[in-house]
């Protein structure tokens, strides 16, 4: 059993990878990342201490932020992290050290060329024209703390983003540019990239499984990974490895494919063991190909967060909340 249960969203594409052409279906998928900090040791409990702005006028968005994380935390996946008012674990605290939004609109003196008169009269007649541009930057940064619970802080975080936008007009004001909109943007951006220090976090992930020569059991074993019942979709690509390797003069890279196939199903009904060996057997048959080289480290990497979301309190047999979307 894998430690999430998944569902999927399926698009048929047309893919060139380093080494393999051929048709490939990607599967996309979430998985759930672990925090870099685990809270068990801390009894698992989180809470929301001060958050404040350097400057008066931003202890708005500085409210606004520490509401967000109290929110995000309160949703935490599989509840690994419970919310306490007082005497938690662990408290997250910080301030907004920069919330600016700074305009400025420049005219540039130019010949323009516009039509009059129509029929007969039509003509194109040259004045002297202004050109204006609207520039807009915007930069947030925040700082971040989490301390446990006698007040020493284990965690020290510094979040900067900036976003530029320009309107442009001729003889007349350029359109504005919404400077608010963009600090909020900013600000609740970075505040969603430090959560992922201190609650799981669910990710996006696109598998591609080959055809492997339009093998059937390859084509069974991916409408079996759509469906989410990856034991069985190993089976069929282990069938279909069996199959190329008994056909005469079949390509080799055809069941480096296979095998391919079947470590992805493997890493994500988490078989590491299962998937390493595959993942290696793929790279055997198929040398020159840099994917299956470097998938091998990502199956080193999934079983490491694997384990750290054990010791974060999630286990085998917990669920995920995914709702199954459209064809991206």
């Amino acid at each position: 059993m894998s430690v999430m249960s998944r569902r999927f969203v399926v698009l048929l594409v047309v893919a060139v990878g380093a080494g393999l052409v051929g048709c490939a279906t990607t599967v996309t998928t979430a998985v759930l990342r672990p925090a870099l900090i685990n809270a068990q040791p801390y009894g698992g409990t989180m809470t929301v201490g001060e958050f404040r702005g350097d400057s008066y006028e931003w202890n708005g968005i500085a409210a606004d932020i520490r509401q967000r994380i109290r929110e995000a935390i309160v949703r935490c996946p599989n509840g690994v992290v419970r919310f306490m008012e007082g005497g938690a674990g662990l408290t997250v605290f910080g301030r907004v050290a920069d919330y600016t939004y700074r305009e400025a609109v420049t005219e540039q003196r130019d010949t323009c060329t516009r039509t009059e008169g129509s029929g007969s009269n039509r003509r194109e007649v040259r004045y002297a024209c202004v050109h204006y541009t609207r520039n807009g930057q915007a930069n947030v940064r925040v700082i971040f703390n989490v301390a446990d619970g006698t007040g020493q802080t284990i965690a020290a975080k510094t979040y900067e983003l900036s976003d530029s936008a320009i309107t442009r007009a001729t003889d007349q004001p350029p359109a504005g540019i919404d400077g608010e909109g963009m600090l909020r943007g900013l600000a609740y951006g970075l505040t969603d990239g430090f959560l992922r220090v201190v609650i799981p976090w669910w990710d996006t992930v696109a598998l591609p499984f080959w055809d492997c020569g339009d093998a059937p059991e390859c084509a069974r074993g991916i409408a079996l990974v759509q469906s989410g019942q990856w034991e069985q979709a190993i089976q069929a690509f282990d069938e279909a490895a069996g199959r190329i390797q008994a056909t005469p003069e079949s390509d080799p890279e055809d069941l480096a494919e296979a095998y391919w196939n079947k470590a992805l199903a493997q890493q994500y009904s988490n078989d590491f063991a299962g998937a390493v060996i595959s993942c290696s057997t793929a790279l055997q048959y198929d040398p020159a190909n840099s994917d299956y080289a470097a998938q091998l480290q990502e199956i080193q990497r999934s079983q490491a967060e694997a384990e750290a979301l054990r010791q974060q309190g999630i286990g085998t047999g917990t669920s995920d909340n995914v709702q199954q979307g459209g064809t991206p």
